[in-house]
């Protein structure tokens, strides 16, 4: 069953994404690392892996909305798989890879980068043009968000 939501990242954040700039360097890696270790994953049924790689309100999340254990309900359901090569963004301590017809959006936490909202796209007749090339997470819809 395939969910579609809009992300919601706290309103304290998206002044983060948009104003500051982007980093590069081991950040960018690491944020990358992450998004490809929750993927790769997700590709091998691993949910209790792909469960350890979500933001903790994501995970509750998915918990609440499936009914079920997270890693039971990550597997379940249908998030698209990224592929191609990764457009990495880094602001501060969020992120955001952009793989072809996919985001992904990460935060850090102590213990390393952690997906906080996957399987993201802009909603049909949305352009990156419109959204001031996508910067603002709030206008994508997503398979797991928090």
């Amino acid at each position: 069953m395939e969910r579609l939501r809009q992300v919601l990242i706290p309103a304290s954040c998206v002044p983060l994404l948009l104003i500051t700039g982007g980093c590069g360097g081991a950040r960018n890696d690491e944020v990358e690392g992450a998004a490809r270790e929750f993927y790769d994953a997700l590709a091998t049924r691993d949910g209790a892996r792909a469960c350890q790689l979500l933001a903790p309100p994501t995970r509750h999340d998915v918990e609440q909305s499936a009914g079920k254990p997270c890693d039971q309900a990550i597997v379940d359901d249908e998030i698209t798989p990224a592929a191609g090569t990764p457009n990495v963004e880094v602001y501060g301590v969020m992120g955001q890879v952009r793989w072809d017809g996919e985001t992904t959006f990460l935060t850090r936490y102590q213990d390393g980068w952690r997906v906080l909202a996957a399987g993201c796209a802009l909603p049909s007749g949305t352009s990156t043009d419109d959204t001031n090339d996508a910067g603002d997470p709030e206008r994508y819809e997503c398979s797991v968000k928090n």
